[in-house]
């Protein structure tokens, strides 16, 4: 396999990046992905580079993390990536010259491409619904949209616990706006029926802004707030619980705690939209909760949670097809290298 050089242009500022922060801090999906695919791409043995203007500059095993002044150069591979905190209009992005350039739609919102030449040879959207607003609202070339998920684990199944799984244990963890009021409300409806429910919550507002502040949700006594926990950490935790509720208004363009629940074999319950219904096959691997106007129907999440917790062994099945259903960061690596070495469609 050839030696390529790839560079990672995210101008972001909400949140430092540097290499092995997953592993020592807590922080978003977005950020994440941009971490895990590049460590992937370092482990596939290729020269990898993040250029951001927010990062702690670092060096070693195949990934250099550096500020966007200090990244000029021409690459192989360019992957141009920002979320609502960032733009592309920052000078220093002209200096960095890929022969490739691949502009990852990370999230469900429009953000405009890179506005220096040459064209983007390939627009990536981390689902399908993505891919179809990228092309019917925001008017880029459909021969040059594609899916590549946005989540992935490390390893497949290492993250089921099995025989020291507590079925009773429920898990959150997410940034707590995006469902952790509703998570708590319906295992607080059950929990009459079931008192030894229990409930782990992971992550806070932080997740969003390194500088954010958490407004803390009341949490009943059969909760515990974990707070920021690195991903790694979580990952390794996921195993130990039964139950995971996301039951979010918000239109996810991915979800890293979805397919970390699914390939851990926790059951899970989450909301019919955005990149949940795609993870997510009711009955099969998980369940999913209609919305009206965005919200979820709590009472169907409800009676699918009780469902759950009065016979966890008969949802063996569903766990079992739950861990097999999520790629890892390898597998995903490889799929954006076949991209960017397929021949160019039209424009």
């Amino acid at each position: 396999m050839s030696v390529e050089s790839i560079v990672i242009v995210c101008p972001d500022r909400n949140v430092r990046l540097w290499s092995g922060r997953t592993d020592e801090e807590a922080m978003g999906g977005g950020k994440s992905s941009i971490l895990q695919l590049a460590d992937a791409w370092a482990r596939a043995g290729h020269e990898v580079t993040i250029a951001g203007a927010s990062v702690r500059e670092s060096e070693g095993s195949g990934l250099s993390v550096r500020e966007l002044a200090r990244a000029a150069g021409a690459y192989d591979v360019g992957v141009y990536v920002t979320g609502s905190a960032g733009h592309f209009r920052d000078s220093d992005i002209e200096a960095i010259r890929p022969a490739r350039r691949l502009f990852w739609l990370n999230g469900p919102n429009r953000v405009e491409p890179p506005p220096v030449p040459p064209p983007i040879d390939w627009y990536v959207a981390p689902a399908a619904f993505v891919a179809r607003r990228a092309v019917d609202d925001w008017g880029h070339p459909p021969a040059r949209v594609v899916v590549i998920r946005g989540e992935a684990v490390r390893e497949r199944g290492a993250l089921d616990n099995g025989p020291s799984r507590d079925p009773r244990a429920c898990v959150y963890a997410s940034h707590p706006f995006k469902g952790l009021r509703e998570a708590v409300h319906v295992l607080a409806r059950l929990q009459p029926e079931f008192p030894d429910v229990r409930l782990d919550v992971y992550g806070s507002e932080r997740l969003w802004s390194d500088g954010a502040q958490d407004p803390l949700l009341p949490l009943p006594e059969w909760a515990r707030r974990l707070g920021d926990v690195p991903q790694a950490e979580v990952e390794r935790a996921m195993g130990g619980y039964g139950l995971l509720l996301y039951l979010t208004e918000w239109v996810d363009g991915f979800s890293l705690s979805t397919a970390e629940a699914l390939a851990a074999g926790v059951v899970v319950i989450a909301t019919a939209h955005g990149a949940n219904a795609e993870l997510v096959r009711h009955g099969w691997n998980g369940f999913l909760v209609r919305s009206e106007s965005g919200r979820p129907d709590l009472l169907q999440a409800e009676s699918l949670a009780r469902g759950y917790l009065a016979n966890p062994s008969a949802f063996e099945e569903i766990r079992r097809n739950a861990a097999g259903s999520v790629a890892t960061w390898d597998e995903q690596a490889e799929e954006w290298r076949r991209l960017w070495r397929a021949p160019l469609r039209g424009r």
